[in-house]
């Protein structure tokens, strides 16, 4: 294996879904076998945001970072909820780098994303590290402001409506909503026996309250918490919160490799 300096297009197959998953390959680390999952969140994929800030940032750790179905360049249809969908995306993304020689030794999940590896380790809990950046405990809340009055009453009213973001057009269901608000996070952390989480959320995140992290941490007795001052929701507003995010993200996979070179 040799040290990469682009990253590497990847198609994953998921046939039992009819679809491919796209994923992108930086390998930093030509000694190791070792990689870090990526997750991205909502309207976003593998070259945007969290993603494209941790591979730009973490010199020395290979990561796959990929889009989930109906997102970026992977197959399938997008939709708002489809969380348990999510978690199995994940799940063939490790399946196949396992496949591959490759050590899965964490997750990393921004927002949506941090859902869906706080599930994937409630039911596989076969990864050492999962990292939720960002994400939402109580599921049951939407900002308000991400849709406007007729929206929010097209959606009480005839269960639907267009959401258009960057140039495109996304269909989102009352049945989405419902999905979403549905979701026991108190009962996805208590299943998890094995991984170790550490939280990771900016405490000027308007999208979703920092109060989430904290409900995380409460519920994950053995999880770790940092909280990024001044962090907003993508780490976008200032070089300092990208780099403050990273470096939380660097510490808790150097800890957690000591932990198991020990």
């Amino acid at each position: 294996m040799h040290a990469q300096q682009e990253p590497i297009a990847l198609k994953i197959p998921l046939p039992d879904r009819g679809y491919d998953l796209a994923a992108l390959l930086d390998l930093k680390n030509a000694k190791s076998k070792d990689i870090v999952v990526v997750c991205h969140g909502l309207i976003s994929d593998k070259r945007r945001s969290v993603a494209a800030t941790l591979a730009e940032a973490l010199q020395q750790r290979n990561l796959c970072r990929f889009d989930f179905a109906g997102n970026g360049d992977s197959g399938g249809e997008w939709t708002l909820s489809g969380y348990d969908r999510e978690m199995e995306d994940l799940r063939g993304v490790v399946q196949h780098l396992r496949g591959e020689g490759w050590a899965v030794t964490a997750v990393v999940g921004h927002s949506k994303g941090a859902c869906a590896v706080i599930k994937y380790a409630a039911k596989y809990d076969d990864v050492p590290l999962v990292v939720p950046v960002a994400g939402r405990f109580d599921m049951s809340q939407t900002p308000a402001s991400r849709y406007t009055e007729e929206q929010w009453r097209q959606l009480r009213e005839e269960g639907a409506t267009q959401w258009v973001v960057g140039g495109r057009s996304y269909t989102v269901r009352q049945a989405d909503l419902d999905e979403k608000a549905a979701l026991d996070m108190a009962a996805e952390c208590a299943a998890i026996h094995k991984s170790k989480v550490h939280i990771i959320h900016g405490d000027a995140d308007d999208t979703i309250p920092v109060r989430d992290a904290h409900e995380f941490h409460k519920h994950l007795p053995d999880s770790t918490l940092t909280i990024i001052e001044g962090g907003s929701h993508s780490f976008r507003t200032s070089a300092e919160g990208r780099e403050h995010m990273a470096a939380a993200v660097e510490r808790c996979l150097g800890v957690q490799h000591d932990a198991v070179a020990a």
